[in-house]
């Protein structure tokens, strides 16, 4: 789409605020794609260690925070860190540090919230 307005005559000035992006942005693009053609203007993997918490182990842990831990046989009124750890490695033999998991529950908002509803049903 940028490409094409390039080459229909519009400003790069006023397609890269169109697009909120930085016309360097729109520059290193149209540089990309004279030099590689569409390969050069398509999505590359970056580097970097892979996702600790994978999305069929996101899902799960969602499935399993929809109930109380009770339900589970765990002794406690809310969820830890621990207590879904140890819940893991035993349904999925999966073995995820409870720090991750943290991280997990507080990215998608959902740690809190669900502690809250557990501690008002019980």
């Amino acid at each position: 789409m940028a490409l094409r307005k390039v080459e229909e005559g519009v400003l790069k000035k006023q397609i890269a605020s169109q697009l909120d992006i930085n016309i360097c942005t729109l520059c290193r693009w149209i540089k990309n794609f004279k030099l590689h053609g569409e390969a050069g203007i398509k999505g590359k993997k970056h580097p970097g260690n892979p996702r600790k918490v994978r999305d069929d182990v996101k899902n799960c842990i969602h499935n399993m925070l929809s109930l109380s831990p009770v339900k589970y046989g765990i002794c406690k009124k809310s969820w830890n860190g621990a207590s879904i750890q140890k819940l893991l490695k035993e349904k999925l033999n999966i073995e995820i540090h409870p720090k991750s998991i943290y991280s997990w529950l507080r990215r998608n908002g959902i740690g809190q919230e669900l502690i809250r509803k557990w501690t008002k049903s019980s």
